[in-house]
C-alpha cells in the first residue's frame, strides 16, 4: 500500500512540474503587437503666426513598439509629433507593453541626433522649437 501511494505521489510531482505555471509577465503567443499612433505636424507655414500646432489631424503614422522606422529615402519635413494612442499588446520581441511607458524618438538630418522625444503623456512636441526639421528615423520602445 505504501509502495502505491509513493508512486502516486511521485507521478503527481512529475506531472505537476511539467505544466506551465502562470507568471506575471506571461504573454500568450497569439497576442497582438502594440502599435503607436502618431500625428505628424507638418512643416508647412502656420497661418497668422500661430505658435502651437493646430487641431488639424495632419498625417497619421503607425509604428510598432520595438520598431525603428527609417525614412532615409523619404525624409519627413516636420515641426512636431504627437502620440495619439498606444495599443496594449506586445513588443516585436514579444514582451508585454504598458502604453504609459512607451517612448518614441525622432532622429534628424540622416544622423542619430535626436530631434525630439515624446510619449502618450507629452501632448504635441515641437521639434527644434517648432522650426522645420528633416526627420529620417522614428523609433518607439
Amino acid at each position: 500500500m505504501v509502495h502505491i501511494s509513493t508512486h502516486a505521489a511521485l507521478l503527481a510531482l512529475t506531472f505537476g512540474s511539467a505544466f506551465a505555471r502562470p507568471r506575471s509577465n506571461y504573454v500568450p503567443r497569439n497576442s497582438e503587437q502594440s502599435v503607436v499612433t502618431l500625428r505628424l505636424i507638418s512643416a508647412d507655414p502656420v497661418p497668422n503666426g500661430q505658435q502651437q500646432p493646430s487641431t488639424d489631424p495632419g498625417t497619421i503614422l503607425k509604428v510598432f513598439v520595438g520598431q525603428t522606422l527609417s525614412r532615409d529615402t523619404e525624409p519627413l519635413n516636420l515641426r512636431g509629433i504627437e502620440v495619439l494612442s498606444v495599443s496594449t499588446g506586445v513588443t516585436l520581441e514579444g514582451k508585454p507593453v504598458d502604453p504609459r511607458s512607451v517612448v518614441c524618438t525622432a532622429a534628424k538630418n540622416f544622423s542619430s541626433r535626436i530631434a525630439g522625444e515624446f510619449a502618450l503623456s507629452s501632448g504635441p512636441v515641437m521639434l527644434d522649437n517648432g522650426k522645420k526639421v528633416v526627420i529620417t528615423q522614428i523609433a518607439c520602445y
